[in-house]
């Protein structure tokens, strides 16, 4: 079972495929939950120099739909699993994407598979090394993915 994290900012789509019965996503959830932010950094291409952006999103204290399958039963992820993931993220989901703002339509979408400790032993056989894409964040700067 799939999990999706996005987070829009202006036209640009950040979207992360997640194994719902991961429990280090749900640990992460948890830590946000505390916290009441999601904490996101984001690397910035300036014009030849690298910077890093940080910013917070809220969460809510209360249960995510998604919530009824964080105790469902964990199995042992396997190459498969990862390849789904990946092959996902990187052409049904950026193809299907919808804005979350209404009133603005999106521009570009980036997608990819969360990896996370339980998938670290099959993913590495996988190339997972994309050639970087910049875009115009909405503060003008721009952000490289």
């Amino acid at each position: 079972m799939l999990m999706t994290i996005r987070l829009q900012l202006d036209g640009v789509l950040f979207y992360w495929l997640a194994e719902m019965t991961d429990p280090e996503l749900w640990a992460a959830i948890d830590k946000w939950r505390g916290a009441g932010r999601v904490p996101i950094g984001l690397k910035i291409d300036k014009g030849g120099k690298w910077d890093i952006a940080f910013l917070s999103m809220g969460i809510g204290p209360g249960p995510l739909t998604d919530e009824k399958y964080r105790a469902a039963p964990r199995r042992v992820v396997t190459a498969h699993d990862w390849r789904a993931m990946s092959g996902l993220s990187t052409g049904f989901v950026p193809l299907q994407a919808t804005t979350d703002i209404p009133g603005v339509p999106l521009e570009h979408v980036f997608a990819s598979a969360l990896l996370t400790e339980q998938f670290e032993a099959v993913a590495y056989d996988e190339p997972l090394v994309k050639k970087p894409v910049v875009v115009k964040a909405p503060h003008g700067r721009l952000v490289l993915i």
